[in-house]
């Protein structure tokens, strides 16, 4: 038993409210343990982030190199700086006074503490002491080797933002580059070989016992091992993780005390068993749990058997054994959905960490959120195992099935934190507590923030949340890639994006085949020039041209490996086409429209009967459609509105009740004269929030012109019944489909003054050419539709440029305005997101070049932008009436809210439920006097407060220029006075 110096003891890492302190020596070794636990657990992150380490030696000290680079990622806080800036108020602690003993480190933290000096980042300071010891160790380090840039890489775990005039000109380490730091910083020679000893001694601990450090140094320091940025990148993610999960006091209790040399090792052994169950008991860290799908069927999983067209699909999936890219073509409502989860049981699934399915809206995400959870239940009840599923978008605390899973976690654990978060804090709902879930799929806070959201095994969101991990801004983007890393990730609706979003995609496509995943793209109506795009950007090898024609279509193709292209055009001999009778009608005014639809629904005994659905292009549409029903004495409780300008328990109110009152189980309780909730008679005008993905379906439904693919994808939603396995008898013959479009110029071309907004939606050319196709289609096809031979060459008809009727002068003056500004848009795509992991670096690793692009590119202030939109902002509406705080509810009926600086966290949630998204334009005209905030509240302070008067009919406030009003019925509405 050896006695260790007391000096390997000093420094505190970090402290808590209780003036409690953990030393730097015993953090280092948690984050290590914690390391070497999470691999333990997904034993393929070695081969992901190193295999030249796998190459030479075994998977035992390959993975305890990986945890001592970890466990020396707070080196840095062995300082002056640091250590002045944590004890500074502290004059009493036990490391004030051990610091103050030791006379040779004193006088350089004092030198702070009295000057009150603001932190320097301790990240830097690790990554330079780091490259000085090794240095010292070796003259002949490179700086392309592996052992320089996971170095760096830990320096920057942390992901600071720094203005680069923050720090000193670039210096260089005998040929290795990284900042010139302040040596007051850092502190003098002792210092230095005050970490170089915490460095042999970390060593000693983790992986002495299997290798020494200069044979390590002698294999690795050259730089033979080309390394592409992915292992970096993944392996700070790896390393950032393990210490936040080390930096949990209630994982992790704090540790001061002096230790001899085996009681250190031992401590070490005990924070990996420790690691092991707060992974395993707390966390419920993904172990490849995908596994236990191979052992069922499809029908066992999904509750039916497969049609022939996802029978075709399911030969490919058992043949998927690598990373690969696969894309399905297939009409709406044949089963796309179950097609991709079955990937879940290809042979390469059985190792993966499980799932991320994303999609284009919140109502798509909450609607397939409920799916999945409902195959997980099921799946894993019957092995007894529980999972971690979490919903991933910007309002999931409203999500009714993420709420139920939050209780299925909670037992008598305090509520964990991943990172602090006021707004976040506030569903950490201790009333819980009390809870015993038996149930298998749960939602541990830990991942309810959003850095740590995709490290969850099973995910469901938006896919925002998983372009952000390519974005230049985005914080802890190295987080979210290693998250997905091995996963199977699901990109729903690809088709619906611009050229902007489809840039950072196919930047996103390179990261995650370098990251070794496992892609399904899913599609109803995919141009051939995304699918070729999205293909060779994956491939990485050559370009991919996959044939003109075909439909339902699976293409698939390996990661990094040439000629591996598969394209398979299925069948679908199973499955009724469904034909819908569409028309297409010139409308001058929306009285018209009203009249239309009037005629063509069903009417007994002056009743009307069936659901219709009215999709419009914008709010203001959508709102002056509705009103003009009400103007014919269409009753509030015939008519619903529904759009994105509406407060956020409202638009959920509203959601819901479309998706199950016109959805599947409903509509067969309906039919078999059950009990059913579906109306007997309801309008839904709404925007593009139910245009896809929602499995919902509309007795008669109606569109205004837009693009030819996003048609197609709203008539999805009408007489989906056919799509239904209902064993029934009653014919599905599908009503008319109609489509709206204003009269025609001189060119027989529609014009765009009702709906002006038209065009800011969409480009005026598709537009145009949509209408084209669609009308000369019609008069050849007998007005009728397929949704299976008819689909894609709709689709290629409007995107390609070969018919002559494209050759009016509109046309093309549109086109070249699309063109200008889809070429923008994508160039701009380039410059805000980060390089591909094959990308040659000016400063020879990963994180230096990104430390340089963020501030020359894009600054630190902004935040990422994974759509190029208007700009949105996120208000608290409240109504005041006769003093009081009030919101409205469904029936447009005020109900009193708490006053705003109340504590109580149902009444905070009751007031967050008061959000409303407000476009910028609106805002802009908001003086400060017409806002409140609340500076002092600690949740409430990250909003603001829009105050607005009650009139008995809606709330309203008048502004120098313009006139907002807001009720349940027309959301919120945005009127210019007519004398400005």
């Amino acid at each position: 038993m050896v006695q260790l110096e007391r000096d390997l003891f000093l420094g505190c890492a970090k402290k808590n409210s209780d003036k409690e302190f953990h030393g730097i020596l015993y953090h280092l070794l948690d984050a290590g343990a914690c390391c070497l636990e999470i691999i333990s657990k997904e034993k393929f992150l070695v081969n992901l982030i190193a295999p030249f380490l796998m190459n030479k030696y075994n998977y035992n000290v390959a993975s305890r190199i990986l945890s001592f680079f970890t466990a020396v990622h707070d080196l840095g806080k062995l300082s002056p700086v640091f250590q002045a800036f944590i004890l500074k108020n502290e004059p009493h602690s036990f490391f004030y006074k051990q610091w103050q003993s030791s006379y040779k480190y004193w006088n350089d933290i004092n030198k702070f503490i009295l000057r009150n000096k603001d932190n320097f980042h301790h990240g830097y300071i690790s990554t330079q002491s780091l490259l000085n010891y090794f240095y010292k160790k070796c003259d002949k380090l490179n700086i392309k080797s592996a052992i320089t840039r996971f170095l760096v890489a830990i320096g920057h775990h942390h992901d600071k933002f720094h203005s680069k005039n923050s720090l000193d000109s670039l210096h260089y380490f005998n040929e290795i580059r990284y900042f010139d730091i302040n040596e007051s910083y850092c502190g003098l020679k002792n210092w230095e070989l005050l970490r170089e000893n915490f460095i042999d001694e970390i060593w000693r601990i983790i992986v002495g016992d299997f290798l020494h450090m200069d044979q390590f140094i002698d294999d690795f320091h050259s730089d033979n091992h080309e390394l592409t940025n992915n292992y970096e990148v993944i392996f700070a993610g790896l390393a950032c993780v393990s210490d936040w999960i080390a930096s949990n006091e209630n994982f992790f209790p704090y540790e001061a005390v002096v230790k001899n040399s085996d009681e250190i090792k031992n401590y070490f052994f005990d924070r990996r068993s420790r690691a092991q169950e707060v992974l395993q008991d707390k966390l419920y860290w993904g172990s490849e749990k995908c596994r236990y799908f191979k052992q069922h069927s499809f029908k066992n999983i999904f509750g039916f058997n497969p049609r022939s067209f996802q029978e075709q699909v399911f030969e490919l999936v058992k043949q998927c054994q690598n990373p690969s890219l696969t894309i399905i073509e297939a009409p709406m409502g044949l089963g796309k959905t179950e097609a991709a989860l079955s990937f879940l049981m290809s042979p390469y699934a059985q190792q993966s960490r499980g799932l991320y399915f994303a999609l284009p809206t919140q109502a798509t995400s909450n609607q397939m959120f409920t799916r999945i959870n409902t195959i997980l239940e099921k799946l894993f009840e019957l092995h007894g195992q529980k999972v971690q599923l979490q919903i991933l978008h910007s309002n999931k605390n409203w999500n009714d099935t993420n709420i139920e899973l939050m209780k299925n976690y909670y037992k008598n654990d305090k509520p964990l934190s991943s990172v602090t978060d006021d707004t976040s804090s506030t569903y950490d709902n201790d009333t819980y507590d009390d809870i015993n879930s038996n149930k298998s799929t749960l939602s541990s806070p830990w991942y309810e923030n959003s850095r740590t959201g995709l490290l969850a095994e099973f995910g469901v969101g938006t896919i925002d949340q998983v372009l952000n991990c390519v974005f230049i801004n985005s914080k802890h983007y190295f987080v979210k890639l290693f998250g997905l890393a091995g996963k199977t990730i699901i990109l729903d609706e690809i088709h619906a994006y611009d050229a902007y979003m489809d840039e950072a995609i196919c930047k996103l496509l390179q990261w995650l085949g370098h990251n070794q995943c496992q892609i399904i793209l899913l599609s109803a109506t995919l141009p051939k020039d995304k699918r070729d795009k999205f293909l060779t950007a994956f491939n990485n090898k050559q370009k991919i041209i996959s044939s003109e024609n075909g439909f339902p279509r699976i293409t698939n193709v390996s990661w990094n490996k040439s000629d591996s292209f598969k394209e398979i055009i299925a069948s679908s001999i199973d499955t009724q086409n469904k034909k819908t009778p569409t028309k297409l009608f010139a409308i001058a005014n929306f009285k018209e429209i009203v009249a239309i639809v009037k005629n063509n629904i069903k009417k007994i005994n002056n009743q009307y009967y069936g659901n219709i659905g009215i999709v419009c292009n914008t709010v203001n549409t959508a709102q002056k459609l509705f009103e003009e029903f009400l103007n014919d004495d269409f009753s509030k409780e015939d008519l619903l509105l529904f759009h994105a300008r509406f407060s956020l328990n409202l638009k959920t109110e509203k959601e819901s009740f479309i998706k199950e009152s016109l959805g599947k189980e409903q509509f067969r309780n309906h039919i078999n004269n059950l009990k059913s909730s579906r109306p007997k008679f309801k309008i839904i005008i709404a925007t593009q929030v139910i245009e896809q993905s929602l499995d919902i379906d509309f007795d008669y439904m109606y569109s205004f012109l837009c693009p030819i693919d996003l048609l197609l994808q709203r008539m999805g939603r009408h007489f989906r019944r056919c799509r239904w396995d209902l064993e029934t008898a009653i014919p599905l013959e599908p009503t008319q489909f109609g489509i709206f479009h204003e009269a025609c110029d001189d060119s027989h071309l529609p014009l765009f003054e009702l709906c002006r907004g038209t065009k800011n939606v969409y480009f005026e050319s598709v537009l145009l050419k949509s209408y084209l196709v669609l009308k000369d289609f019609l008069s050849k096809n007998n007005n009728i539709i397929d949704d299976i031979c008819d689909l894609e060459f709709l689709v290629q008809s409007v995107y390609s440029n070969s018919s002559e009727q494209f050759s009016k002068k509109r046309i093309i003056e549109s086109e070249k305005e699309m063109f200008a500004n889809n070429v923008s848009t994508a160039k701009k795509a380039l410059s805000v997101t980060i390089d591909s992991p094959m990308h040659k670096k000016n400063y020879h690793n990963w994180f230096m070049n990104l430390f340089f692009e963020r501030e020359d590119k894009v600054g630190n202030s902004n935040l990422p932008q994974t759509r190029l939109f208007n700009k949105t902002e996120q208000l608290i509406l409240i109504i005041k009436h006769n003093n009081k705080n009030y919101t409205l509810n469904y029936h447009n009926k005020l109900v009193e809210l708490p006053h705003l600086f109340t504590e109580e966290k149902e009444e905070i949630i009751n007031i967050l439920h008061c959000q409303i998204t407000v476009p910028f334009y609106v805002t802009k005209d908001l003086n400060n006097s017409d806002v409140e905030n609340l500076d002092s509240h600690k949740v409430l302070k990250h909003y603001k407060i829009l105050n607005m008067e009650w009139n008995g009919k809606y709330a309203v406030k008048n502004l120098e220029n313009t006139e907002i009003r807001y009720c349940s019925h027309y959301g919120f509405k945005y009127t210019k006075n007519k004398k400005s």
